[in-house]
């Protein structure tokens, strides 16, 4: 037997009859130019001719020609001479690049394909013909389902359709028919007549009222034919209360009584009646009867809620019923009932014994306005506690809440120049967010994405929070007065958090009036109410950051404090966050650059990008290409 390798390899001057990359190298005289898709004779060199894209490597080794299965799209599959593009018929979406003659039915020419996922604007049109494409509504835009996380990395689309996964849907505001499938999309409110908020339409829009404007009364009269007369209202927080028993959409027995309810309504059957009040009243056994009355007439005359009982052999007078004594609970268990304010008020869970609190429960949107302080946290609207207590738990499929919380009674941030309270967001340990799938965003002030849905790009964001285990409470503060709350979840009932917020508000500036070490500083014309601030040189959530510390060594002329940014600038030959060394060109020196917990200025706390790579720029600037943004995600361009 010989073996191949004492076979002189093939060789000829051939190359540019060679139309492909394993064609080519199958020839030892030749070797395959990328640039061109070109065979070349190699002739001792190793270069690619000259063809005005720059010298390149000829390929040499066949395991390094490109494959039909490398491309990823229809277009770049097709334009490959030896590829075609095959879409499977049995499984949506499912779709792959192969060597041509493999199967019937497979696309030869890019002609043929259907349009890239970034050039179809409409929902219908992304889920067209099984396409890998998805959907995001808040967006509007059509991306490739498969670089979600690419192209998402902080939950930009908060929900999306595709015809893989879901059901095609390509349901805009306007096709939503009722309020409770209207709010369940950020971008969405609902304009409801006023005397039966069914009878309405779900228009985009936010808190501020439908987008563009306009009367409610009018977008209901012209959408459902109504007069235009008929008042209306918007809707954004929470779908309005309807009196089913006033407008006959309750369905109760006709022995039943109906009782309006702010969710819904109760059916409860006549006096002489039992049942469920729905299905069936049935009269009962023993009906009341009062048998003599042995009453002196002043008596049957005296006025009052009197009670009567009868028994077979005597009959029983029962004085008035006392008055109940109304029992309010301190402030200090505020959100709490029940006898001993042992139990949390309805819309909140919790445990207030002991100390505990009672948060908000997680019901799409909420405002909160005047706040001092509240627990806030992500169980859903009439959900279950978890079994043996721990964070809150959002339920089953995807879950979202928006809290709108305000330090002053205006749903607007402070002016500019004005001394305004801060609120302070504090995360319990026990929370459980994993990263890429749920998500809690701190917003300073109102973000955009309550108009537009997009997330990215916003400069209010201040925090990102993401994660598991923690072993102790992480703190921001929203400078602004104004703290808009993001939480949302995606598939799974044991993700949660809980939170509590708090402004800065003191009393007349007596001690234990602010947590230590902060003072209480009186606002001007307010009189009694001051705000908590921390002591001069002294910044952050607990007061335990410094700014410029030891006034950054001025005196020795090593440094400068910058006020808006709360850092030292140092000069020439020194370094550290205090100026305080002296650098011979061999040492490393940490320094900050920027802090958004020391900036005074609310213009410079948005947050930049991360990064680990700069190079020193003209007019002493640093340049830094690519990194991380909390608003952007990744990046790809010089900062």
């Amino acid at each position: 037997e010989i073996s191949f390798f004492f076979l002189e390899p093939y060789r000829s001057s051939a190359c540019t009859s060679y139309s492909s990359c394993l064609g080519c190298l199958a020839d030892q005289g030749c070797g395959w130019c990328l640039n061109s898709d070109t065979c070349h004779l190699r002739q001792g060199r190793a270069h690619c001719e000259d063809d005005g894209t720059g010298e390149s490597l000829l390929v040499l080794v066949p395991a390094l020609c490109p494959l039909c299965e490398e491309h990823r799209d229809c277009h770049a599959c097709t334009q490959d001479p030896f590829c075609e593009w095959h879409q499977s018929t049995s499984r949506k979406g499912d779709a792959a690049c192969s060597r041509r003659g493999r199967g019937r039915g497979a696309l030869k020419n890019p002609e043929e394909c259907p349009p890239l996922c970034s050039q179809r604007l409409t929902c219908e049109d992304c889920l067209a013909n099984s396409s890998q494409c998805a959907w995001c509504q808040s967006t509007h835009t059509c991306f490739l389902f498969a670089a979600y996380l690419a192209r998402y990395p902080h939950g930009g689309c908060r929900g999306w359709d595709d015809s893989v996964h879901s059901e095609p849907r390509c349901r805009s505001c306007g096709g939503f028919l009722t309020c409770h499938e209207c709010l369940q999309s950020h971008e969405c409110g609902w304009c409801g007549n006023e005397d039966n908020p069914t009878l309405g339409r779900c228009l985009q829009g936010d808190f501020s009222g439908p987008l563009g404007g306009g009367n409610c009364s009018l977008w209901v009269g012209e959408g459902l034919g109504l007069p235009v007369a008929l008042p209306a209202r918007w809707a954004y927080a929470r779908c309005p209360d309807v009196d089913e028993c006033r407008l006959g959409l309750a369905r109760c027995h006709p022995r039943a009584t109906c009782l309006n309810t702010p969710l819904s309504y109760e059916c409860h059957c006549q006096r002489g009646y039992q049942g469920d009040g729905i299905t069936h009243c049935n009269r009962t056994q023993l009906s009341p009867r009062v048998i003599g009355l042995p009453w002196k007439q002043a008596h049957s005359q005296s006025p009052g809620p009197w009670k009567e009982a009868a028994t077979c052999d005597s009959v029983t007078a029962l004085l008035p019923p006392p008055t109940p004594v109304p029992y309010s609970c301190p402030i200090s268990l505020d959100h709490t009932e029940g006898a001993h304010c042992q139990i949390c008020s309805p819309g909140y869970y919790g445990d207030p014994r002991a100390g505990g609190s009672c948060f908000r429960e997680c019901g799409g949107r909420a405002l909160l306005t005047n706040v001092s302080s509240v627990a806030l946290g992500s169980r859903r609207f009439g959900g279950q506690l978890p079994p043996g207590g721990g964070a809150a738990r959002a339920g089953p499929g995807l879950s979202y809440c928006v809290w709108v919380v305000s330090a002053t009674e205006e749903l607007q941030p402070c002016a500019p120049g004005v001394l305004c309270p801060p609120l302070t967001l504090t995360f319990s340990p026990d929370s459980s967010t994993p990263c890429t799938l749920s998500y809690v965003l701190a917003f300073d002030g109102f973000p955009r994405f309550l108009d537009t849905g997009v997330v990215q790009s916003d400069r209010s964001l201040i925090a990102a929070f993401c994660g598991q285990r923690r072993d102790r409470p992480l703190t921001v503060q929203a400078l602004s007065g104004l703290l808009v709350l993001h939480w949302e979840a995606n598939g799974s009932s044991s993700w949660g958090f809980n939170a509590s917020v708090g402004s800065a508000r003191c009393g007349s500036g007596g001690p234990g009036s602010c947590p230590v070490p902060q003072e209480c500083v009186p606002q001007d014309g307010a009189a009694g109410a001051g705000l908590c601030r921390c002591p001069q040189g002294w910044a952050g959530p607990h007061c335990r950051m410094a700014l410029c510390p030891e006034n950054c060594n001025a005196h020795t002329g090593a440094g400068i404090c910058n006020q808006s940014l709360g850092v030292c600038i140092c000069a020439e030959g020194f370094g550290g966050p205090d100026c305080a060394t002296k650098l011979d060109g061999g040492q490393l020196v940490w320094e900050t650059l920027m802090d958004s917990r020391l900036a005074a200025d609310t213009a410079s706390r948005f947050l930049h990008r991360l990064g680990h790579t700069m190079v020193e720029g003209p007019d002493a600037t640093l340049w830094m290409f690519g990194g991380l943004g909390l608003p952007q995600g990744l990046l790809g361009n010089l900062y």
